[in-house]
Order: C-alpha cells, then structure tokens, then sequence
C-alpha cells in the first residue's frame, strides 16, 4: 500500500507536467493541451448538470453557504461554486495545483480562497465549518483508509442539515469472465510496474504520457456503514459516468439497472446529509 507521501509526491509530479490535463482528461490531448477558458467552462457545465439534476429529482439541495471543494486541483469547480455560494474554499494536498488556481481565479471572485492540506485529514477545519461538500473524481486516486478518513472528515466538518455530494467507484464491471480475471491480475501489479510492463511490451510513448494516479473502488455498502456511523443520511444515490476515459465535467446521471450493464466502473454518487 502506498504511503501518503507517495501520493504528495505523485500529485506534484502531476500537477508540474500538466496540472490542466492530470485533473481532467482532454479528448484532444495527443495533439493539443486543455485551452484554459475551456477547461473551466466544463467546471461550470458540470455544476449546471448536478443543479439540474437535483431540481429534476426533487432533491432539498439549497446551494447556498459555505462550500468546499475537495481535491480542487485548479480550481476548476471551485470557481463554478463560487457563481452560487457566498463563500467557497478550495483544497487539495498539491501545492503546485493550489498555486495553479490560484493563478487563474479572476479577481472578481473575491469569495473564493485556496488552501494546500498535505494531509490525511481535514483537521485544518473546524466543526460545522460548512453548509455544502462536493467533491468528485477526487477519492477514486486514494487507498481505502484515506477515502474513509476523509469522508469522517467531511460529517464532522459539515454544520447539521448541511449536504455532502461525493463521487467514488464502487466495482469494476468486465465485460466476461476472462476480462474479470485479466482485470484481477493487473489490479496486483504495482503501478510502477505496470508503466514499466507498457515500455516493454514496445508502448514507451504512452508509458511517458501517462500520469501517476490509480483507480480504488469501495464497496456501497461500506459507505452505508460510515454513513449511519458518522451522522450522515445517504439521502439519494445517482450513478454517473464520472469514471468513464471521455468525462470533461458531462455528468450523466443513470439509474443502477443502466449503468450496471455498461463495462468500467460502476460510479456512484452519494447524496449525503448530515443530521
């Protein structure tokens, strides 16, 4: 299991080589890198779709408060927050994906701050700090025991009645029994190894293209028990296409029974209220 600092030193590396890209994929990566005004925009589409998605479900969603933004990278849907919350704090554990946001926000959000947490933990906050937490493709990249730790976090820091949206894969869906048992014995192999495994099986560009991250899943009913052991009422459950390679912030909301006949992850998100 990788240490935490294995993840800071990860995440910079990312952030140096490509801070835009290594947060959201680009469709047109191989020939052009991510234009800055688009990849914000798509931080401003992505929000539109969740807001219309709530209304659409009758979802008691005020958005309104304060908000945090978890794992924000550069910002880009901390500034699509700020268009609705009266105050908005990004934080992520890079401090080259805090300067980078910083950089870009317009000086006209004035209710926005960045904060660098290279921690394990949101102790940083006080209790009952904030009215709103989102976060998505964020928890995915971490092991286990950080993503729980996090989401304790996350019930202790929101004020009761408070909501907390967050996304985290919860299996893997192959498409046949050899897929499954391919997908087993890759998922043993250390990262490293697997970029290395791609240099000799004579991929080498797209072992120096790839970014140091990785996918972890957790089961639902684990969310469940943290839930009710932290305060948190799981209020609704939508399944995106967050986990999907072409997502660039186009939410799409599925039911169980659809997205658990499409291969990839099946990507659950949590409609949680602290009460």
């Amino acid at each position: 299991m990788k240490t935490f600092d294995t993840y800071l030193e990860e995440w910079e590396k990312n952030a140096k080589k490509d801070a835009y890209w290594s947060v959201l994929s680009s469709p047109h990566y191989e020939t052009t890198p991510w234009d800055k005004e688009k990849f914000f925009q798509a931080g401003k589409h992505e929000i539109q779709l969740l807001q219309q998605y709530v209304a659409d479900s009758k979802l008691p969603i005020p958005f309104h408060g304060k908000a945090l933004d978890f794992g924000c990278g550069t910002g880009r849907l901390t500034q699509a927050l700020g268009s609705f919350f009266q105050e908005v704090c990004g934080v992520d554990i890079s401090a080259q994906m805090i300067s980078s946001a910083q950089e870009a926000l317009p000086e006209d959000y004035q209710n926005i701050k960045f904060i660098h947490n290279p921690s394990p933990n949101l102790k940083l906050f006080k209790d009952n700090s904030f009215d709103f937490v989102y976060s998505n493709i964020v928890l995915q990249h971490i092991a286990n025991n950080h993503q729980m730790q996090y989401i304790k976090d996350f019930a202790r820091i929101t004020k009761p009645g408070g909501w907390i949206i967050i996304q985290l894969p919860a299996e893997r869906i192959y498409r046949s029994a050899l897929g499954k048992l391919k997908g087993a014995i890759v998922n043993v192999l250390p990262y490293r190894f697997k970029k290395k495994l791609l240099v000799l099986l004579g991929n080498r560009s797209r072992a120096l293209r790839e970014f140091d991250s990785e996918m972890n899943t957790c089961p639902e009913s684990r969310i469940k028990r943290l839930a009710k052991d932290n305060r948190l009422e799981i209020h609704h459950i939508a399944y995106t296409n967050s986990c999907e390679p072409d997502f660039c912030g186009n939410l799409i909301f599925r039911t169980y029974s659809e997205a658990s006949c499409i291969p990839g992850y099946l990507s659950p998100m949590y409609f949680l209220r602290k009460y």
